[in-house]
């Protein structure tokens, strides 16, 4: 799990140009500025593409936070 958060982490800075961000699994939209619907959207793209899978819509609107991703992530992996 800490190398699939590792990962995320890379992906979250990218996504939202912070490159000194770290997450933790309770890191949610709240504790992130640029964490904005639109960069939701291009955060959960960037994840699919980086792992090759796809999330449902109902999965996407379910994440409050990183530990959500991550669960769901193991579960596609």
């Amino acid at each position: 799990m800490e190398n699939l958060l590792h990962q995320l982490n890379n992906i979250m800075r990218e996504v939202f140009e912070n490159k000194h961000l770290i997450i933790t699994n309770e890191t949610s939209a709240k504790d992130i500025a640029e964490w904005n619907s639109l960069n939701h959207v291009l955060l959960i793209a960037e994840i699919e593409k980086k792992f090759n899978v796809s999330f449902s819509l109902d999965e996407m609107i379910s994440f409050a936070n990183v530990g959500d991703i991550v669960t769901c992530l193991k579960t596609k992996i």
